[in-house]
Parts: C-alpha cells; structure tokens; sequence
C-alpha cells in the first residue's frame, strides 16, 4: 500500500473529509485528492504534519506495505485513543468529585472562598477533559464526550441546584432542614432533564 492510499484510509478513518484534512494541512482540497491518487507525493513538512495529525510514524508513511499493516496500525492507534480516553475521563471524573466535596464542605461552614475553589475545580475538570481529548479517533471522541457528560452532571448539579432551591425558597420562612431537602428534587429534576437532552443530542447528531 502506497502514501495515497495510506493517507486516505487514515483520513476516512478519522471522518475528516478532504476539505477538513487540507485545512488542517494548509493545502487546498485538490492538492490532498492528488496525493490519494498518487498524482504527486506530499512535501516532507507535509509527511511529519500527516503523521502528527494521525498519530502514526513517518516510515509508516513512506514505506510501502501490504494492506494488513495498515489495518494493524490503525488497530494500535485506536486501543491507544480508547486508553487514553478512559484515562482521561476518570481523572476529569476525580477532580470534578474534589470540587463537588469541597463545595459542599465550604457551604456547611459558609466559606465563600472554598465555594469558588470547588467550583472552579468542577468547571477545571471540563476543560481539562475538553483538551486531554483532543486529535483522538473521531468516533472514541464523540462516544468519550457522551459518557463524560452523562456522568459529570450529576457532580456538577448539587451546587446549581442548591443555589436555584436558595432563589425559590429564599423570600420564605424556612428552617435550613427544609432548605437542603427541598434541593434534592430540584437537583434530580435538573439532572433527568440534562441527562435526557445530552443523550438526545448525541443520538441525533448520530442520524
């Protein structure tokens, strides 16, 4: 298997459309059609540029080989993507349970400044996630976003939940008891509700 035919299998087994993988390359579309017609071969800059994007060596590229490697190795650059993946998810999970902890903690005793530590620290998780995942395979990235979602929203809706319980409750003569039980509802009404629209999303961005 030849450089054309490794770059467009390569570029179809990331969804990148000729358009997206140029972009990407600084070329123009016509110019990646060329190379996975072997018309013309890439610029060396290029080559390295490819095997970032794709995460594969350089000799894989250049070096022709028969089909069976090819499936091999984008066999080893999705286990590696499903690993990082799952890595990466627990350890967003983690902190994002921290601040969860935190939050509560600081709310018992009324210090504000762990408050926005703890939030801060939830929201940190999001985007630390959000770039640890970035330029694995296009599919174990949409399914690892899904999952993260799912799960993340039940960490982070306790503070929401208690601060919108606080705005309903806060002009009635309540006892603190009263206060925190009525969060829990609240809390498992938000959730359901973003739950449902993630899971939606994600089935109708499938279709």
């Amino acid at each position: 298997m030849n450089i054309g035919e490794k770059i467009q299998q390569l570029r179809k087994a990331n969804n990148l459309s000729q358009e997206q993988l140029a972009v990407q390359l600084e070329v123009s579309r016509q110019a990646v059609s060329k190379w996975e017609l072997n018309e013309s071969t890439p610029d060396t800059d290029k080559i390295i540029l490819i095997s970032k994007i794709f995460r594969v060596s350089t000799d894989y590229l250049l070096i022709e080989n028969p089909e069976s490697s090819l499936d091999a190795e984008i066999e080893v650059k999705q286990n590696n993507d499903q690993q990082r993946s799952r890595s990466m998810t627990m350890a967003a999970l983690f902190i994002s349970l921290l601040g969860l902890i935190v939050t509560f903690y600081s709310i018992s005793d009324y210090i504000e400044y762990g408050i926005l530590l703890g939030v801060t620290m939830q929201v940190g998780a999001i985007v630390f996630f959000e770039i640890m995942i970035q330029n694995i395979e296009s599919s174990i990235y949409h399914k690892s976003r899904k999952r993260f979602y799912l799960i993340n929203i039940w960490l982070f809706m306790p503070f929401p939940s208690l601060f919108l319980t606080s705005s309903i409750l806060g002009g009635l003569p309540v006892n603190e008891f009263i206060y925190r039980f009525g969060s829990i509802p609240v809390y498992f009404i938000l959730s359901t509700v973003i739950f449902i629209a993630i899971s939606k999303f994600y089935h109708l961005s499938k279709s």
